[in-house]
């Protein structure tokens, strides 16, 4: 019995988009954080921030 390649019929990959709602980089000196907040929660951003930055 010798090996042989045997093709395969596989299902397409299908890719997920990522919703992260908002790319946000805050850069304080030689420091930079990235923060990716989500779209449901937008309105927290500003408060997140306003906190960050105190």
């Amino acid at each position: 019995m010798t090996a042989a390649f045997v093709p395969l019929a596989l299902p397409a990959c299908i890719a997920q988009e990522v919703k992260t709602g908002f790319r946000l980089d805050i850069r304080r000196g030689a420091v930079t954080v990235g923060i990716a907040w989500p779209q449901a929660a937008l309105g927290d951003l500003a408060g997140f921030v306003r906190e960050l930055l105190e």
